[in-house]
């Protein structure tokens, strides 16, 4: 939902009656300050505009100005430091702007960290997590380790979102310099607390070859859709909700957000082809909309702002049809093959990485690029640069000149470091 005059639907209070109708059908409480994901999500993104003209940040507009009350959250943890780290971070999340978190992410890992804080004063006698990263090493571990084994205890299986809000958290504390180093990867790859996927039988997977040719022979609507499953795992119901905030298409690391509730993958997801393609489509779908929110499947329905997921089905499986491309029984891919084309190269890079990763892991211990690398790039960003390097033959064949290549991408951080004086940070992180 959109306005064409955003001045006028907040004077008039329109917006706030719109708001607070939608949070209430959705069953969440009308009077809270709703998050900047959810707003994204509820097309209501062109209140940061708003907010940015008149000079105030959309918090400062929700609360001050609209009457929406902040979330009261009441942390059950005794350590000082920890609560309040424990309460930024949670903020954070509910604040975000770059749209990473789901509306529900901020009180499910406040119940996982109470949950965590729980286990901790009865592993180690505290539950001061902030400590934990500033120990040294091997007593981190073992705390690390005796917490979440307390934890195991006290939940039985499934402890794997827990393991990873823990994980989140560790990680925060580190990126903010609370903690000199975060030991939570380590820990978790120690003990695989996500349950093994079932691979996809590979007969109903494409082969880079008809993925070329299902991209190279469709129209805009059905090439851009496959590229989007294809060449960065977007799941296929989620493809046609896609807008231009969605693409962040800059050579450097271009990137897709997922959706806030992915189970099989990180949020961003590495854009591996169709960049050009894709931005040209874009900028020629934004000149036929108005509105703040440009959508890459508009619906000329005019009942929903974008194509049903149904039709889009619909398209996919006819265009697939029509050029052969068909499945173990004979069927035409459905969207959801595509997307699996994305997630078993995923499966197998990472695969291949931690092979080779094992092999390098004693010599950049003490490393000082190695450490100058994990310090200053965002962690999603090495996770698809090691995904871009081991799966990059795979994506070749796949997209041919329209694959985004390392080489691209190193050619396009050379000139961003020269042009920004950052040469230090120009490298590929492999």
């Amino acid at each position: 939902m959109g306005y064409r005059d955003w001045s006028r639907a907040i004077r008039s209070g329109r917006f706030v009656q719109d708001c607070r109708e939608r949070r209430r059908n959705q069953g969440y409480d009308p009077d809270i300050k709703p998050s900047h994901k959810w707003l994204h999500d509820n097309g209501f993104s062109g209140i940061h505009n708003y907010a940015r003209r008149n000079d105030m940040t959309v918090d400062e507009l929700l609360l001050d100005e609209l009457g929406f009350k902040k979330p009261s959250y009441d942390f059950a943890i005794d350590d000082g430091r920890t609560r309040t780290c424990v309460q930024q971070f949670i903020q954070m999340v509910e604040n975000d702007d770059n749209h990473i978190w789901g509306e529900s992410t901020a009180p499910s890992i406040k119940s996982h960290l109470k949950k965590i804080a729980e286990a901790s004063r009865q592993a180690i006698g505290t539950d001061d997590l902030v400590s934990i990263g500033n120990q040294p090493r091997g007593v981190a571990n073992d705390q690390m380790r005796s917490i979440l084994a307390e934890l195991e205890d006290m939940l039985g299986s499934g402890i794997y979102n827990y393991a990873r809000s823990f994980s989140e958290f560790m990680m925060h504390l580190e990126n903010e310099g609370v903690i000199e180093y975060d030991r939570a990867p380590y820990i978790l790859s120690k003990k695989n607390y996500r349950p093994d996927p079932e691979p996809p039988d590979p007969e109903d997977v494409p082969t880079p070859g008809e993925v070329y040719t299902a991209i190279d022979n469709a129209l805009d609507t059905v090439g851009i859709g496959i590229t989007l499953m294809a060449g960065a795992g977007i799941r296929p119901t989620h493809v046609t909700e896609k807008t231009k905030s969605d693409c962040h298409l800059d050579l450097a690391d271009p990137y897709i957000y997922a959706d806030s509730d992915n189970k099989t993958g990180p949020t961003n997801r590495a854009l591996v082809g169709g960049r050009e393609f894709l931005r040209n489509y874009i900028d020629a779908i934004a000149a036929e909309q108005t509105g703040d929110t440009v959508y890459l499947f508009p619906s000329k329905t005019g009942k929903s702002p974008y194509l049903s997921y149904d039709k889009f089905l619909d398209k996919v499986k006819e265009h697939c049809r029509e050029l052969d491309l068909t499945d173990s029984n004979g069927e035409p891919y459905k969207p959801k093959s595509f997307k699996q084309f994305y997630i078993t190269s995923l499966i197998d890079a990472s695969m291949m990485y931690e092979g080779d990763h094992v092999k390098r892991a004693t010599e950049s211990i003490g490393d000082k690029d190695a450490s100058t690398k994990r310090d200053h790039y965002p962690p999603e960003q090495k996770e698809r640069d090691h995904f871009r390097k081991y799966a990059e033959a795979k994506f070749r064949a796949a997209f041919k000149n329209r694959a985004v290549t390392v080489d691209d991408i190193r050619k396009a951080r050379a000139v961003h470091a020269r042009d920004e004086n950052q040469s230090g940070l120009s490298e590929f992180v492999d």
